[in-house]
């Protein structure tokens, strides 16, 4: 019986015999096929829209002016008698810090200050604020306050007109007839000059 011969690699030379061929072919068949297989999962993840939770916007805080001025600041200064309107409520997600709107053509009309008192006639004086409106050279607003602890802008009516809206009335001069529409009473108004300008020699 003839004997079979094994085929021995010599040393130093890489020998590969069909089956070792076989089973490369099919190890890299199955490699390229798993990495063809997750590539496609990863670009669909890709594909799909991101869903970004809308991050909530901070509120601006108002401004607080803090007065340096001893003393009692309520009677120092003369409150604007305005209320304050917002349109569109509170709470509903939305902000109107970021929209310039209802912006005066005009500018902003000047502060109160106060311009002199007004006596009823049960002989209470009060006293009488006033500024001149922006939208004519002739026409101011005025109001005046309670005499309590804690004062309350009171509108005036001078000549059948409200001096608190935006046309205003006619300019008030002293010993004119001045009405306040919330009680009722009428009385005379005492103006103060205004402060003239000054002269400065080493100017």
């Amino acid at each position: 019986m003839p004997s079979r011969r094994v085929a021995r690699c010599p040393p130093g030379v890489l020998c590969l015999s069909s089956e070792v061929i076989y089973i490369i072919i099919a190890i890299g068949i199955i490699l390229t096929s798993v990495f063809l297989i997750l590539a496609g999962r990863v670009s669909e993840t890709q594909k799909q829209p991101i869903q970004l939770q809308p991050q909530p916007q901070p509120q601006q805080q108002p401004n607080i002016y803090i007065s340096q001025k001893g003393g009692d600041d309520r009677y120092t200064r003369a409150p604007e008698p305005l209320k304050i309107w917002d349109g569109l409520g509170r709470g509903l997600g939305f902000s109107t810090t970021n929209l310039p709107i209802n912006i005066p053509t005009q500018g902003y009309p000047s502060n109160f200050t106060s311009y002199g008192v007004f006596t009823t006639e049960d002989g209470k004086m009060l006293p009488l604020y006033g500024r001149p409106t922006t939208s004519s050279n002739n026409r101011f607003n005025y109001y005046t306050r309670t005499d309590t602890y804690n004062p309350v802008p009171i509108p005036l009516s001078f000549k059948k007109r409200d001096c608190m809206d935006d046309v205003g009335c006619e300019e008030i001069f002293d010993k004119d007839n001045v009405y306040i529409r919330a009680n009722g009473l009428q009385g005379k108004a005492t103006i103060y000059k205004f402060d003239a300008p000054k002269y400065i020699p080493n100017a």
